[in-house]
């Protein structure tokens, strides 16, 4: 059963209202407006899923390893040049994208 609770109750129930249902459920949905907002879980369970998700990025790395997927690299200098101009041409990119869409909401005034 998911367990959830409305932003109007966690306003009234707290801490304690979210530690009695976690007793009972793995997590907890908060609702706003009657739809999923965010999930509270309890310490223990959170530390189990950041332990799943880096086995999943070690068992992928070990994935990339075995069939060839990855780049050696010879020149540090040239690598770190090549990631900042990459890096600098996306916010570049972003930058338009943000004033396109800024001209757009100043037309519509």
């Amino acid at each position: 059963m998911i367990a959830t609770l409305s932003a109007q109750d966690l306003k009234v129930g707290g801490l304690t209202k979210i530690k009695k249902m976690l007793r009972h459920e793995k997590d907890v949905f908060i609702q706003e407006r009657g739809h999923d907002s965010c999930v509270i879980v309890d310490l223990d369970y959170y530390n189990q899923l950041k332990m799943y998700e880096l086995e999943m990025a070690y068992l992928s790395t070990k994935r990339d390893i075995a069939n060839g997927d990855f780049e050696i690299i010879e020149d540090p200098e040239a690598h770190v040049k090549k990631v900042l101009a990459e890096i600098d041409k996306s916010e570049l990119s972003q930058a338009k994208l943000m004033a396109k869409r800024s001209k757009k909401g100043s037309l519509k005034k």
